[in-house]
């Protein structure tokens, strides 16, 4: 199965693009539903469980079977509702930014200018490696790389403060063109804004070397920031239950739900699994367009692309 197969599966779930990027560079491994003629797809990298494609149940299985661990899964909700199917657990959403739209690097160096007394940002190299592998907090900062990966391919800093390192940001993963942010603080440190001092320093390292940063916040905190940093998200804002491949919705039932609620602005969200919504996709436009709209990138919607 080719690397573009595969990122054309994962499409969809943008959450996933760096580590998934990773994953095809040897930072993980890829399992499919068929190895001749796949058409679904995990990725498994680190913490993480991708799942991407036609939902299915045997993959998923395997997958979650394929080492004695506990999973960050992500997928579509159809995917979803297999892993829950076969594995308890905690649920929550992440937040994904999106991985075009990099921080403005003057905004970067805006948030360097002034350090507090007391704090460098120190380059993670073999002796900050060692501190990272030994302590909780930093660990997932090179966890993924043995000591020649990481100066080879890898990015970090750490916020050192009064003498003790007690924050940083590092790539979780790496790949040609990219690193996938990971930032962390010391408990007792937290709320002194130095995890955004040493993400700012780490994404303005990364774009000096030609080099994106992609962020996938797991809770609010690491939203906001992302947020800081000049990070973006556009959620959907109409969607119908479209999901599930063996309960699909009539056309009659996807027109009644989607034409009456379009609205200016809209961000729409139709599942690529949907065989209703490959049906009916270009009456459903016609249709918003007899209505009086049209379609538009989102670089348009949110007002930085002049008409």
């Amino acid at each position: 199965m080719s690397s573009a197969e595969i990122r054309r599966m994962f499409a969809g779930l943008p959450s996933a693009h760096g580590i998934i990027e990773a994953a095809l560079n040897g930072q993980g491994r890829v399992m499919t539903d068929d190895a001749a003629r796949p058409s679904s797809a995990a990725v498994l990298a680190g913490d993480f469980l991708f799942f991407g494609g036609e939902p299915s149940e045997e993959l998923v299985r395997r997958a979650l079977n394929a080492e004695n661990r506990a999973w960050i899964v992500q997928g579509s909700s159809a995917f979803l509702a297999l892993v829950q199917a076969q594995r308890s657990g905690t649920w929550s959403e992440r937040i994904a930014f999106d991985p075009c739209r990099q921080p403005e690097d003057a905004h970067l160096t805006a948030l360097l200018a002034n350090l507090p007394q007391g704090v460098t940002l120190v380059p993670i190299g073999a002796a900050e490696m060692a501190f990272c592998r030994k302590t909780p907090w930093a660990a997932d900062f090179v966890g993924m790389f043995t000591e020649d990966e990481y100066a080879r391919s890898g990015l970090g800093v750490l916020v050192c403060a009064d003498g003790a390192f007690v924050s940083g940001a590092s790539s979780y993963a790496a790949y040609p063109g990219g690193i996938e942010v990971e930032v962390d603080t010391a408990p007792a440190h937290r709320g002194y804004g130095y995890a955004t001092l040493a993400a700012a320093k780490l994404i303005l390292t990364a774009h000096q070397q030609g080099k994106i940063a992609t962020w996938d916040a797991a809770n609010e905190t690491s939203a906001h920031i992302a947020q800081k940093l000049g990070y973006r998200t556009i959620f959907w804002s109409l969607a119908y239950v479209d999901w599930y491949t063996d309960d699909q919705p009539t056309d009659e039932q996807a027109f009644s739900k989607l034409v009456p609620r379009i609205h200016p602005g809209a961000v729409v969200l139709l599942h690529s699994t949907s065989a209703t919504n490959a049906r009916i996709l270009d009456e459903l436009l016609t249709k918003w367009e007899a209505l009086g709209y049209r379609f538009a990138s989102l670089e348009e919607l949110a007002g930085e692309k002049a008409e």
